[in-house]
């Protein structure tokens, strides 16, 4: 037997026959060579020749009692044994060399797991119930699982989810109410959550009731700036755009602010300053001349955060019977009053007949 490479015959190399590997096997022997050939698959069988001689192939097509062939066995050309060469050539048949696939049973896991490598591998890459509290189950960038710390991801706010809605690469703050003993500082970072004060009653600028639930809510406008005008034949206020934020860093109270051209430089209120400090810009390639103005109004953040009561509509039973309250009324409480009324009898009687 030969092994091509390629396409070309590999001479002088030992076969190694009847190969059985176990667990961790050693490496091959160099200058030896395994017969690894894949099997080659056929709906419809080629018909047995001289070129398929010593080929074993599997037949995938449907059952053929006709040609006694069936579904998955794996048949191998050989040559008819009464065949005469000298006569009438060697006579070419497929011949089946196994049995169809059986169904299977499952069953405990035989042997040793830590040999079964590919499974103990998969129980590897799978987390340990117990590490998971407080946890989000996940994977990481190889597909394996693994836990994240739920603080480490965004929340989904006003979450609604119709149809086939999904959330993408963010986890849905489904937790239990917080409850405080002393309020947190309102603050961007509390927005939309929702507290329950189990503190003693506050008094001040802001009272919080025992037992009562709490929203960290958002009120007034955000800062904001714009140049309103100029004083120049040639820079307008659309050639001039402001970085807020970069503004803020310099000037955070709300007024109108003058920058001057003095010919050489540009000055605020009599001081030379840098326009880039203020995060103003004006457009490339355009003139100004001295003593014009750019008139910049600035307006400040009103935004203000606080924590808000939320109603919570609770069932209230009266302890006393109330000719003006709508809540129910305790059981023992109609038992009590009803105990105290003395019974009342009705007789009939006829009344009686005046003399005449």
């Amino acid at each position: 037997m030969s092994i091509r490479h390629n396409g070309q015959i590999i001479s002088n190399t030992n076969l190694i026959e009847d190969i059985k590997i176990y667990g961790n096997s050693s490496n091959i022997d160099a200058n030896k060579a395994v017969d690894l050939k894949v099997v080659e698959q056929f709906d419809i069988l080629p018909i047995a020749s001289e070129d398929y001689f010593g080929r074993v192939v599997q037949y995938i097509g449907p059952d053929d009692d006709v040609l006694d062939l069936m579904h998955n066995c794996f048949y191998e050309c050989v040559i008819l044994d009464e065949s005469n060469e000298e006569e009438s050539g060697e006579i070419y048949y497929w011949e089946q060399v196994s049995q169809p696939a059986v169904n299977l049973a499952w069953g405990n896991i035989e042997g040793t797991l830590s040999d079964q490598l590919d499974l103990q591998t998969a129980l590897d890459n799978k987390v340990t119930t117990t590490d998971t509290g407080n946890k989000i189950y996940g994977t990481d960038d190889q597909g394996n699982q693994t836990t994240y710390d739920k603080n480490g991801f965004g929340q989904v706010d006003d979450v609604q989810i119709y149809g086939d809605s999904k959330v993408v690469n963010k986890v849905a703050n489904l937790l239990v109410v917080e409850q405080k003993g002393t309020m947190p500082t309102a603050s961007a970072d509390y927005v939309g959550r929702i507290i329950q004060y189990i503190g003693e009653e506050e008094s001040g600028e802001e009272d919080y009731v025992h037992g009562y639930f709490y929203e960290a809510k958002v009120s007034g406008d955000p800062s904001s700036i714009e140049c309103t005008g100029t004083d120049s034949s040639t820079l307008y206020p659309y050639h001039i755009t402001i970085d807020k934020d970069t503004f803020e860093t310099q000037i955070t109270t709300s007024g109108e602010y003058v920058f001057n051209y003095d010919g050489t430089d540009w000055t605020l209120s009599g001081t030379v300053v840098d326009l880039a400090d203020y995060g103003i810009s004006i457009q490339e390639g355009i003139t100004y001349s001295s003593g014009d103005n750019m008139y910049i109004q600035y307006t400040e953040s009103t935004i203000a955060y606080s924590w808000v009561a939320i109603p919570v509509q609770l069932d209230v039973v009266d302890n006393e019977l109330s000719l003006t309250s709508e809540n129910p009324v305790q059981n023992k409480v109609i038992t009590e009053e009803l105990n105290k009324k003395s019974g009342v009898i009705f007789r009939d009687f006829e009344p009686e007949e005046e003399e005449s």
